[in-house]
């Protein structure tokens, strides 16, 4: 019947099941004979058949034949509770289910140490991200003027020693009379007029060869690549044009000048702050000779200039030794 019927075949009594019959609930006969046999036994043993009281309810059972059930895909969700499978396939889970369980338990603890280890890495790789953020913003911070936001001598001094520092003329600016500045207008009118000289000069090299650099308080460096610097160039009168034109502050127009010392490209020099040096050197003559004008450095300067600082060394020994004393 299984092989030629294309609908599951029901029985309301025991047997069939297993051989092709789906099943049903079915009249249990073992039970009912069972029954029958107990209370025979109590006749037979002097119970008054008075005393059994009829049933009218029949002994069934509900007997399913599970491959069956799963060929023609009927649910199990409508059958009676207690229902008796025979052919029944287990799941994996179902065959294994102690295994499942500490599988179970075993990919839970897994789970949870991969979640501790994730949590731990994004922690780290944020402290990272900080830490390096922390790292860029202090070496900003140390090669970086805080007020004109330029590079600091530190900064300009290194980038022209890894290119070649034989290769830069260098040109360094100091305002004039700036403490008088600060005293007449305040501290914040010089940090302004500081800001602008620094807006100035930047704008004025961003299409150049050129690096600039603010060396502390109120001196400024330019050095500019493969450039020789004469007394007609160009690049002097537009320095200075930058430092003369007044600085607006909250509508009143500071008038500034500065003293320029140059020097220019030597092959043979080695490092850039002997260049910068230098150039501080005709700097300090130029505002002797007057400020507000430039000098261009040569060596006797700079033999003066140690002859000047043997002599005030040789005074400061002698007055501390007691070198000099009074004859009348």
């Amino acid at each position: 019947m299984n092989k030629t019927l294309s609908v599951p075949v029901f029985r309301c009594s025991i047997g069939g099941v297993g051989n092709g019959c789906l099943g049903g609930i079915m009249t249990d006969y073992r039970e009912m004979g069972k029954h029958a046999a107990e209370t025979a036994v109590k006749i037979i043993n002097g119970t008054p058949v008075s005393s059994f009281s009829l049933r009218d309810k029949e002994d069934s059972v509900c007997e399913i034949d599970y491959k069956i059930l799963k060929k023609y895909k009927l649910s199990t969700s409508s059958l009676p509770s207690g229902t008796e499978y025979i052919n029944y396939e287990e799941s994996f889970i179902q065959k294994n289910q102690g295994i499942t369980i500490v599988s179970g338990i075993i990919v839970t603890i897994l789970t949870f140490i991969l979640v501790i280890m994730l949590v731990a890495y994004i922690k780290s790789h944020i402290y990272a991200e900080r830490l390096s953020d922390s790292m860029n913003q202090l070496e900003y911070a140390l090669e970086h003027d805080d007020l004109t936001g330029l590079p600091n001598r530190r900064k300009i001094v290194a980038e022209a020693d890894t290119l070649n520092a034989g290769e830069y003329s260098a040109m360094v600016m100091d305002i004039d009379d700036f403490k008088t500045i600060n005293d007449n207008f305040g501290h914040s009118y010089g940090d302004v007029v500081l800001e602008k000289i620094g807006e100035r000069l930047n704008d004025f090299l961003a299409d150049k060869d050129a690096f600039c650099a603010r060396c502390g308080g109120d001196e400024f460096v330019i050095l500019y690549h493969n450039i020789d610097i004469s007394s007609e160039s160009s690049e002097i009168k537009e320095v200075m044009d930058i430092f003369r034109t007044p600085v607006n502050c909250s509508g009143y127009g500071i008038p500034v000048n500065c003293s320029i010392g140059i020097v220019n490209n030597d092959k043979n020099r080695k490092t850039t702050e002997s260049l910068i040096s230098d150039a501080e050197i005709a700097m300090f003559v130029a505002k002797r000779r007057g400020k507000n004008t430039f000098v261009f450095f040569n060596e006797d300067m700079k033999k003066a200039v140690e002859d000047d600082s043997d002599i005030r060394q040789k005074i400061a020994s002698s007055i501390h030794s007691g070198g000099f004393y009074m004859l009348y």
